[in-house]
């Protein structure tokens, strides 16, 4: 997402960038989407960070009501630094919660995602099934693949 900004940084083509809640038409009332998107990516927020102090971008956060830059104050450098490691600590504990979940599905006898080509997913046993419009098929790929007169990529 924050390609674009931080390469018109890095090329001196921009100097100043500005955060701030988008809103969204939901029937009569509106409603707000979180502005932490660039404290989610580690990465591009340390590169805003050395973007910040070596080439004086500076970032404006309307929801936060700051702006950090090369003389912000410690306490919204500090603040920003801290969003950075909540968002570090939110997706690395998100994973954790996927794996454990894919992993209690397969425990589970449940295939944990999309069935595989040659399969379907079943709602109502929540496992899966074989396509009988693609077993054939599958099935005879196998065999061609086996007899050794096809390569992978020719059967691809």
């Amino acid at each position: 997402m924050w390609s674009q900004p931080r390469t018109l940084a890095e090329k001196n083509s921009a100097r100043c960038f500005t955060c701030w809640n988008a809103m969204e038409d939901a029937g009569s009332s509106w409603s707000r989407r979180p502005t932490d998107r660039l404290y989610r990516n580690r990465t591009d927020a340390l590169a805003f960070e050395a973007l910040i102090e070596k080439r004086g971008v500076e970032i404006h956060l309307v929801k936060e009501g700051r702006v950090i830059g090369k003389d912000s104050r410690s306490q919204d450098k500090f603040m920003h630094d801290i969003h950075v490691a909540v968002a570090k600590h939110y997706v690395e504990n998100l994973k954790e919660e996927v794996k454990k979940g894919m992993r209690e599905k397969a425990e589970q006898g449940i295939y944990p995602g999309r069935a595989p080509i040659g399969y379907r997913n079943n709602s109502l046993t929540r496992s899966i099934d074989v396509d009988p419009e693609q077993a054939s098929l599958i099935n005879r790929t196998f065999e061609l693949y086996a007899s050794g007169n096809h390569s992978l990529a020719s059967l691809w």
